[in-house]
């Protein structure tokens, strides 16, 4: 993670085509992390999460995840990464039936 201003970092997590990353965006709060974006569902993108997750996120939780669009390379590790962590995912609805139309899975919304 690079950090740009107090309390936010950045970091690319790398995609298999062009722009071969997706820019993430990490925001501290005094009692864990918020994440934007999470790359794709593939063992690359979950590599780097682990490392992250065993590294410069380690001192406090991921409480929330904002998914900005509903691009597998946006929204593609944030089940997977809610699971792990326990964060809530944060997303319009509208972003949210568009990447399940696009996922051809079967989903609910409490």
């Amino acid at each position: 993670m690079t950090p740009i201003l107090s309390g936010l970092g950045w970091t690319r997590i790398p995609l298999p085509y062009e722009p071969f990353h997706v820019n993430v965006y990490l925001l501290e709060e005094p009692d864990g992390w918020v994440v934007v974006d999470t790359g794709l569902d593939n063992a690359a993108c979950r590599a780097a999460w682990i490392s992250l997750l065993g590294g410069a996120l380690s001192t406090k939780p991921i409480l929330r995840i904002i998914v900005t669009h509903w691009h597998n390379d946006h929204l593609g590790l944030a089940g997977w990464l809610t699971e792990r962590t326990g964060a809530r995912i944060l997303m319009s609805r509208q972003e949210f039936f568009l990447g399940a139309l696009k996922s051809h899975k079967p989903v609910a919304i409490s």
